[in-house]
């Protein structure tokens, strides 16, 4: 059983759903594109509920017999045809290509001819790994893009099938029966330390498996949850909720922790007696001190609510709009008396304004203290000097100064001035309210809350309603505005909850204040004789279990406010221990065991002796090469050494075997593998060769076309040498079978196209005649129709009939013995060779005819000139066919000859 085998079936029985899906990628895949990883990885999560089952997540496909190229177990098939190709490339829809049914297919085509199409639809189609070039549509088609399909003729057991194909689906699993030889076949890669290392066919999944394995191992770490351990010291260890809190772990069900019952209105109000009782049986005396001590709070706030209400009580209220009255009247009042004395009209502006006041107050103090004391203010005798300017006093200035007096002593002023006073008085009353209570007397409410909700709403509201009304008062007192007075109302509102609904009530202010007041002194009542009756009693008997029952009660509240952070932790350990289960099951040394297995029971004796046979047989026996296992992280692998062999120290085999040899080594483990398991359904090669010399084009070349003999054959090629080589080596195996087809580029818009036979370049003489005759037939009714279509046309047969010439001096003058695209010089075939002056002259003669008539040579004459006719270029073509056969016949005659000379003469004898 092939290595390919053993990992299928160790893939079936032995691993997860998603390892065998990672593993079929691997196989049929180039490499994992960073969306494969990321499904494989969610795979692996959701084996483990790491991932939620209302998230998608692909679902694993595990690998099986016939994912992979050469890993089916069906009949023997015969691959006919690759048929109605659509949507490939450039190649024209519908194309086909038909391939040898046994024996070997040789497919020539050089770039951009459509050949690398057909290659891709085999390798995608019967499942090789290299797929990294995509199929694409013809991008200069304006036809709409669909997904590249074909059809596949096969042969089963005599009966012919034809299997469909498209791009991006599941190939049928018959076609994997096709071994697709490429760059990713290889048998012969470098390691990590850049030494040469043989590895059966698809056991690189296992180096592959263990380095994604390897990275999600480390993505999990990453991802695991950390946490830390919970640790409320409120939550005491002895209590019940304690130790059910201690001994949380991954396995603690959920409905352990909602079956603590919920925190309620009653537990508080438990609480709070508790506490009440707890600290009466501690210590008495302190408690009545502390009740005492808070009774003389209450009695302060009382004393302070009820300062403030006498000063913002309805009655105070007006008596303040009476105030207000009494001012506004004297106001009045003094704007008559004003109209009457008004300094509107004296001199200078502003006359009789507060600073001209001061100004004339100023004044009469000086004049009755110092320059007239004795006299009233004016003074306007005979004489009298202006106190401010030291003039003599005119009749004007004394009838202005009698003005300025009666204005500044009438009595509707001097009325005004003391209702101002009056309201100035008043307004530093209110002043001095106190307000802000609520923060002054915080300890009192807390108390008064703790024992009375309601009445402590009560005492919030008349303070906040006390705080507002001397500012409203203060404000219009500051302007001397009544209305703002008038606008404030004498009722509290405040909130009234029933069953039904919530409305406000508004209530009398004074009454508030009453209501609120009676039922403080109340609790103030309370509180006196509690601190008496604690004051009288001490009881300790009970403490112990009063603070037993406390300390139940608080963990338990203190676990309720934490329910949901202590649901999350153990609902984060069950997500740890399934990251530390899906970690552990990302050990990859049973990989690497079962790797090593593998490649062990792959890499048998068999395969040993078949690899040494391949190697003998491509030219490389004189490389005694031996196995040598090793593994390590899934890099399970036999190291190529060469056996008796002292290589210098740090010396790789990679150094020693050239590119040539590499690549040889390469097909020899591909076709020694293939034997060992008695594959003998059709390979197919994709330029096996490419860029190498020709020592080891010619060894392939021979080694491929042997295999041909026992399976189906195909090879698809862009080397000319190569195809040559086969050519030759098919040539002399006489039971063997060969098929040629070119693919050709026909106009600039139709590629892909085959065309039966080989290529111009590697066609015999006699084949190049045949083509050269069938190309004068078609442009014969251009000389007629399209003189200039003509000419061109004539020109390149010429440059054919040329190049046709070179062929026959290399073909039948020279008679192989040196050939343009092989290496090698074949020396017996000179016995046929003989060249006599005739021959020069028919030679020069076509030839240089042929370099007047094409085009390109520098003796070539210009297109608009006309060729020979039809007739005349048939008989150009017929001279090559009389060349041939006088030379083939003479080549015939020389041998004999030749053949007769050599031999020894016997003597006559008796």
């Amino acid at each position: 059983m092939s290595a390919l085998d053993l990992i299928i079936k160790w893939s079936a029985n032995d691993i997860s759903p998603w390892e065998s899906d990672a593993v079929r990628r691997i196989l049929t895949q180039e490499e994992l594109t960073e969306d494969d990883k990321d499904e494989i990885f969610n795979m692996l999560k959701k084996e483990f509920s790491l991932i939620g089952d209302d998230e998608k997540t692909q679902k694993p496909i595990p690998i099986k017999a016939g994912d992979v190229s050469g890993s089916n177990d069906s009949p023997k098939i015969t691959l006919k045809a690759i048929q109605n190709l659509q949507n490939v490339n450039a190649i024209q829809n519908g194309a086909s290509l038909p391939f040898g049914h046994s024996g070997l297919t040789v497919i020539y085509g050089e770039n951009g001819v459509g050949k690398s199409g057909y290659a891709r639809v085999l390798k995608r189609a019967c499942r090789a790994r290299d797929k990294n070039e995509p199929i694409l549509a013809n991008v200069f088609s304006d036809e709409e893009v669909c997904s590249p399909t074909a059809e596949f003729k096969i042969g089963i057991d005599g009966d012919d099938k034809t299997i469909s194909w498209q791009d991006n689906e599941e190939s049928p699993s018959i076609l994997s029966n096709i071994s697709v030889f490429d760059s990713k076949c290889a048998r012969l890669i470098l390691n990590d330390n850049n030494e040469a290392v043989y590895l059966p066919y698809g056991t690189f999944v296992f180096s592959e498996l263990v380095k994604l394995i390897r990275d999600f191992r480390e993505r999990l770490n990453n991802e695991k949850p950390k946490i830390e351990k919970l640790d409320y010291p409120d939550i005491l260890a002895e209590t019940k909720v304690g130790m059910l809190l201690g001994n949380i772990s991954y396995i603690t069900k959920i409905e352990e922790i909602n079956n603590v019952p919920e925190w309620k209105e009653k537990d508080e109000a438990s609480l709070t007696i508790l506490d009440k009782k707890l600290i009466e049986a501690k210590n008495p005396a302190e408690e009545a001190k502390k009740r005492k001590n808070i009774v003389a709070r209450t009695k302060k706030l009382n004393n302070d609510l009820r300062d403030n209400h006498k000063w913002l009580s309805n009655k105070s209220l007006k008596e303040y709009k009476d105030r207000l009255d009494s001012y506004d009247a004297a106001s009045k009042a003094y704007k008559i008396s004003k109209n009457e004395t008004d300094l509107g009209s004296e001199p200078l502006q502003d006359a009789g304004g507060k600073e001209w006041q001061i100004l004339y107050n100023a004044a009469k103090a000086y004049s009755t203290t110092s320059a007239y004391p004795s006299s009233d203010f004016p003074y306007m005798s005979d004489k009298s000097l202006c106190v401010l300017c030291m003039q003599e006093l005119g009749d004007d200035a004394k009838d202005r100064m009698r003005r300025f007096k009666k204005y500044m002593e009438d009595k509707t002023k001097l009325n005004l001035d003391n209702e101002s006073k009056l309201i100035d008085a008043k307004k530093e009353i209110l002043e001095k309210i106190k307000i802000n209570l609520s923060e002054e007397y915080k300890d009192v409410l807390d108390e008064i809350n703790a024992r009375n909700n309601a009445l402590n709403v009560k005492i919030k509201i008349l303070i906040e309603f006390m705080d507002k009304r001397p500012k409203s008062i203060i404000e219009s007192f500051g302007i001397k505005n009544l209305a703002i007075i008038e606008k404030l109302e004498t009722s509290v509102s405040i909130d009234t909850e029933n069953d039904e609904s919530e409305e406000n009530v508004n209530i009398d202010f004074d009454e508030f204040y009453k209501k609120t007041k009676d039922e403080l002194l109340e609790v103030i009542d309370i509180i006196e004789k509690e601190a008496i009756e604690i004051e009288s009693t001490e009881d300790k008997d009970n403490l112990k279990l009063l603070e037993n029952e406390k300390n139940e009660l608080v963990s338990r509240k203190n676990f309720i406010l934490r329910k949901q952070k202590i649901i999350q932790y153990v609902e984060n350990l069950k997500l740890i221990k399934r990251y530390d289960d899906c970690i552990g099951s990302t050990d990859h040394r049973k990989i690497t065991s079962t790797g090593k297995k593998i490649v062990s029971q792959a890499l048998t004796p068999q395969l040993q002796s078949n690899l040494e046979e391949e190697l003998s047989k491509v030219g490389l026996s004189y490389l005694p090469l031996n196995l040598k296992g090793s593994g390590s992280e899934g890099r399970t692998r036999h190291q190529l050494e060469i056996k008796d062999v002292n290589l210098p120290k740090n010396t790789n085999l990679t150094e020693v075997l050239s590119e040539g040899e590499q690549c040889i080594l390469s097909i020899s483990g591909f076709l020694a593998e293939l034997n060992t398991g008695d594959h003998c359904c059709p390979i197919v090669f994709d330029d096996p060769v490419s860029s190498l010399g020709h020592r080891f084009r010619v060894r392939i070349a021979k080694r491929l076309a042997e295999e041909s003999l026992v399976r189906q054959v195909i090879i698809f090629t862009h080397d000319i040498a190569f195809l040559n080589e086969i050519e030759d080596q098919i040539s002399q195996l006489p039971t063997s079978k060969f098929t040629s087809h070119t693919i050709i580029k026909p106009n600039e818009t139709t590629v892909g196209k085959y065309k039966e036979g080989l290529p111009w370049h590697a066609m015999a003489v006699t084949d190049r005649l045949k083509y050269l005759k069938e190309e004068l037939g078609r442009i014969t009714p251009l000389e007629q129709s399209d003189v200039t279509s003509y000419n061109k046309e004539a020109a390149q047969i010429y440059g054919l009939i040329r190049e046709t010439w070179e062929a026959m001096i290399e073909e039948e003058l020279f008679n192989k013995v040196v050939r343009k695209h092989l290496g090698h010089t074949q020396m017996l075939r000179l016995s046929e060779v003989s060249i006599e002056l005739s021959d020069y002259d028919i030679v020069d003669m076509n030839y240089s005819k042929c370099s007047t008539w094409m085009i390109g040579h520098e003796k070539s004459k210009a297109l608009d000139q006309n060729r020979p006719k039809p007739n005349e270029i048939n008989n150009d073509i017929d001279e090559l066919e009389i060349f041939k056969k006088t030379i083939r016949k003479r080549k015939k005659d020389i041998k004999v000859k030749r053949e007769h000379a050599t031999n020894a003469k016997q003597p006559n004898i008796g």
